[in-house]
């Protein structure tokens, strides 16, 4: 993760070799270190000051971390005075008791995916159940290549919960199509999106919680919720019906149902095309939350929104009105 994000130019491994410390029985401290620079991007004006900072990320387990943070109150701070015989052995004894416990978390995670293998349909009873499995599936099927990172498994998780999604047999056909572009999760959550629009305004308010209020800066949080949930309110009634309308083309499968070449070969006018191509990437911005649009862009966007699926009601072709219909107009004619 740390190499596909940053450009690496120093790794250190944490014990180093022949450096345990005489009387010790153990070899303390075990983490990785990385010294990373930003990669060649073009940094807005706020991060334009980081672009050119090292930067040390240290890598270990919360047993360790938590570890280390006492050795170095007791060890490295002088104004403790100098720690005892009986405090470097107790300090020491902490120090095999959390490689032990690291060695026990290891061993966990080998007994999760080896129950988890083991049945033909898995319900995941938590996020990490889910991890768990995907995290196996990852390295069965990506040995050798570059994987996709899992991503955000809770946030997945409570979204498959609510679409009676959360179990290996329900999951699995939807791994078929996942590349190493972007996050496991956000993949499996497009697929889920796509065969259940409705789930949008809940897929969103999982990723904007709790950055929704950071996001929204001083603007006006109902304000803003309202016009996040108008605009996928419209939204939902057009992926449904383009859902609708790919169904009857057997050679598109399902969850590319939203497709520009779709709403071109039903005719909908340039206009509409190019509303539905603006739409999609603001969905795309709150879906990932990547970023929350103001409220006024996304008024202005449902506006234009309610004016595709007034074309696609008043359509000539009866398969489309018939979609739109099915779909649930979102307001009268």
């Amino acid at each position: 993760m740390i190499a596909g994000n940053f450009s690496v130019e120093a790794t250190k491994n944490f014990p180093e070799s022949n450096k345990r410390k005489r009387g010790k029985r153990f070899d303390g401290y075990h983490a990785d270190h990385y010294r990373v620079q930003l990669r060649n991007v073009t940094p807005t004006e706020t991060q334009s000051s980081y672009s050119a900072a090292r930067i040390e990320i240290q890598v270990g387990s919360v047993l360790m971390h938590a570890w280390a943070e006492v050795e170095h109150d007791l060890i490295y701070k002088p104004e403790s005075g100098i720690p005892s015989e009986d405090e470097n052995a107790i300090l020491d004894e902490l120090n095999g008791l959390v490689i032990a416990g690291e060695i026990a978390l290891e061993r966990l995670q080998r007994a999760v995916e080896r129950r988890l293998s083991q049945k033909s349909d898995t319900v995941f009873q938590n996020h990490y159940e889910l991890a768990a499995f995907l995290d196996k599936w990852i390295r069965k099927e990506f040995a050798g290549e570059d994987p996709p990172q899992i991503g955000r498994a809770d946030i997945l998780w409570n979204l498959l919960r609510r679409a009676k999604m959360d179990r290996s047999a329900e999951i699995e056909p939807l791994l078929a199509n996942i590349s190493g572009e972007a996050t496991l999760s956000d993949q499996i959550s497009e697929a889920v999106l796509a065969i259940q629009p409705d789930l949008y305004r809940d897929f969103v308010s999982l990723q904007s919680n709790p950055t929704m209020s950071s996001s929204i800066g001083g603007r006006n949080p109902d304000m803003q919720s309202e016009a996040i949930g108008k605009f996928l309110s419209i939204w939902i009634i057009i992926e449904r019906t383009f859902a609708h309308l790919a169904m009857e083309d057997p050679g598109r499968p399902r969850r590319n149902s939203m497709n520009l070449d779709l709403a071109k070969k039903i005719g909908l006018s340039a206009s509409a095309v190019n509303t539905i191509d603006q739409a999609r990437r603001t969905r795309n911005l709150l879906v990932h939350g990547v970023e929350i649009p103001s409220s006024e862009f996304l008024i202005t966007e449902t506006s234009f929104l309610e004016m595709v699926v007034k074309e696609m009601a008043e359509h000539p072709n009866p398969d489309v009105r018939s979609a739109v219909e099915n779909a649930g107009r979102p307001f009268d004619q």
